[in-house]
């Protein structure tokens, strides 16, 4: 839900750039256009079929269009089984859950590649609840 809710956000961004773009006004500097113009880098985000723990998701990003086969042998094996999750754009300073962009980006830069991990976690408290 939260995925295809950002998808539309994005959409929107990218055709209010357009109007902006097409209008071609200095004064229309500043909105949307910048934005998406300020994109850093495209990633692929790969999930991994090998999981550290059951609560613990793992991801690789990529540039996009990166041939996932050229990762280092180690990675491989770490990971297991590549499944293509998405694609997004990342910019550095950016806020994003489960991740630092500009940890990410650096990584993408030196070595090719981001391994990242998630943990996830359910609590439930009945006393908050029954008050």
């Amino acid at each position: 839900m939260l995925q295809a809710h950002l998808k539309a956000i994005e959409k929107l961004l990218v055709a209010q750039s357009q109007i902006a773009k097409n209008a071609g006004h200095p004064n229309l500097r500043g909105g949307p256009r910048e934005y998406v113009e300020g994109i850093e880098m495209k990633v692929d985000i790969y999930k991994t079929k090998n999981r550290p723990s059951l609560d613990e998701l793992c991801f690789v990003f990529v540039p996009m269009g990166f041939e996932i086969e050229n990762l280092p042998v180690d990675v491989k094996k770490t990971t297991g089984n590549l499944y293509f999750q998405q694609q997004m754009d990342l910019e550095r300073g950016e806020r994003r859950i489960g991740m630092f962009s500009d940890q990410t980006l650096e990584e993408i830069e030196k070595i090719g590649y981001s391994l990242q991990s998630v943990k996830v976690g359910v609590r439930v408290n009945t006393a908050a609840m029954c008050a």
